[in-house]
């Protein structure tokens, strides 16, 4: 799938679409699911460091939260994607800085990056074919570290000294060294790829999800040993997941259709959204999605409201009370999930936006 040039079309915790033939493009370029390394679509909502996504640094930890953002720090977004770009926001959307992209005009090749998350004193930059990272302590410097795997990630989560990945052809990955090496257990079932990943708190311990083609759900609680999720039907591309107050709820961008787990990504059950999702997010106590100019509010992942925001098409994240979206290159911010608030403006650049998450520093 080619990448669009010109101008910028930028657009989800713990935590993408409308185009005939292909359930992961949208009308916007910048709200294109990401393609995999071998040129069928493909590419989470992990949290940064919070297990459901979004607690302020410094804040008592609600219940479903493996850990959080440094103490001493009140937190960013960060935004990243094609060309391996990243982008950050210190204050809540208000203004963009560190706009960085590997190179101009990235498509699906090793610069694309998928996810972006914050564990362990440390932003981990997901992008390339053979799980190539890039490591940063604050979003604006960042080191490259080499992959030592065959395949792209397509989320990634931090809790309790250990990082997951999920990605490409069933890729399942650990590291406990800061995310500088990676051990792999591979699903030989997966049909494709793994899309999302997030981390909550279930029955005491932190719980991975992940999700992605073919209704495929994967969990585990040590990214050593893993399981399989059933009750997505095999029809069910998920695109995404959010995880928090025991809830993992799953989405199927550019659908209505959600699935939700009440034990821990064991099994599911369908739900409906009012509108078309493209991201999904926790906090505050709800989930939050967001797609097709509404936004969707559920406290349980089952009854959902819906409230018209024009715009609203893009990746979702929770941190500092609040949920961030971006949709073209304008950020919206809202206390609620209802009502938003718009904020700056991304830098124009060529790459387009694929995921915006929240962590620590500076």
């Amino acid at each position: 799938m080619p990448h669009p040039r010109g101008a910028l079309l930028v657009v989800s915790s713990l935590l993408l679409g409308a185009c005939v033939g292909d359930p992961y493009v949208t009308t916007s370029p910048s709200l294109r699911r990401a393609p995999d390394a071998e040129g069928t679509d493909g590419g989470a909502t992990a949290p940064a460091e919070v297990g459901a996504e979004g607690s302020t640094p410094g804040a008592p930890l609600p219940s479903d939260e493996p850990s959080a953002p440094s103490p001493t720090a009140r937190g960013i977004f960060v935004a990243v994607g094609y060309g391996a770009r990243r982008v950050r926001t210190r204050d809540d959307g208000a203004s963009w800085e560190n706009d960085q992209s590997d190179v101009p005009n990235g498509g699906d090749d090793r610069y694309l990056a998928r996810d972006v998350a914050w564990g362990g004193g440390s932003w981990v930059l997901a992008a390339g074919f053979g799980g190539e990272t890039k490591r940063s302590p604050d979003a604006a410097t960042w080191t490259a570290v080499p992959g030592g795997v065959d395949q792209w990630f397509g989320g990634l989560a931090y809790a309790a000294g250990t990082w997951v990945g999920v990605g490409g052809y069933g890729r399942r990955s650990r590291s406990v060294d800061g995310g500088k090496t990676w051990a792999d257990t591979r699903d030989t079932g997966a049909a494709n790829g793994f899309r999302g990943l997030a981390v909550g708190m279930y029955q005491g311990a932190p719980r991975w999800v992940g999700v992605g083609d073919g209704g495929r759900v994967t969990f585990t609680s040590d990214g050593i040993a893993w399981s399989i999720g059933a009750g997505v039907p095999s029809s069910a591309a998920l695109s995404d997941v959010a995880f928090g107050g025991g809830v993992a709820v799953a989405i199927v961008a550019g659908t209505q259709a959600t699935y939700r787990s009440t034990d821990g990504g064991a099994t599911w059950t369908a739900a409906s959204l009012a509108a078309p999702a493209r991201a999904i997010a926790f906090g505050q106590g709800r989930f939050v999605v967001v797609g097709d100019g509404r936004a969707m509010v559920s406290t349980d992942g089952a009854t959902w409201s819906a409230t018209p925001q024009s715009g609203l098409d893009g990746p979702v994240a929770f941190g500092n009370g609040r949920f961030l979206t971006l949709s073209g290159r304008r950020a919206y911010t809202s206390t609620d999930g209802a009502t938003w608030t718009a904020q700056g403006q991304i830098p124009e650049g060529a790459n387009a936006i694929e995921r915006v998450r929240f962590g620590g520093q500076p």
